[in-house]
């Protein structure tokens, strides 16, 4: 059980990891794309 433990938990953290830096990213792009437009003045 440990050694598949040990085994488990770096893959586990990786793709914690990966969901992170998917969903950050996704962020930034929304950010990126609505931000501006939300401070210019309307025409």
């Amino acid at each position: 059980m440990a050694a598949q433990a040990d085994m488990l938990w770096p893959h586990l953290l990786g793709m914690l990891l990966i969901q992170v830096f998917a969903h950050g990213i996704s962020i930034a792009k929304m950010y990126v794309l609505f931000i501006p437009r939300m401070e210019e003045p309307p025409l």
